[in-house]
């Protein structure tokens, strides 16, 4: 269990040290602060609520693992949402 962990957190750490420069790519200068800062303020919202989804789910449904269900489809819903929308711009002056 604590090697699950430690791998997750790993995940999570190296996802994280990417996302600012990734960001600072993605929008253009003049709206930049304000698009990075309402990014990691909705991600804040839906993970700061799954604790409580997560609880309300497997309390309708009395499986304690039902309600790790909204985290995998938050997760797969996140990476159709980047595989489709999000433009490549590796070849993109940034400024």
């Amino acid at each position: 269990m604590r090697l699950t962990g430690s791998v997750l957190r790993g995940n999570q750490h190296a996802c994280y040290g990417v996302l600012a420069a990734y960001l600072v790519e993605l929008f253009p200068a003049n709206i930049r602060y304000t698009s990075v800062s309402m990014t990691y303020h909705i991600g804040a919202y839906f993970g700061g609520f799954m604790l409580y989804f997560a609880t309300l789910i497997s309390s309708a449904t009395g499986n304690i693992y039902d309600g790790l269900w909204y985290s995998v489809v938050l997760i797969g819903a996140s990476f159709m949402v980047g595989l489709i929308g999000v433009p490549e711009t590796r070849y993109c002056s940034i400024n």
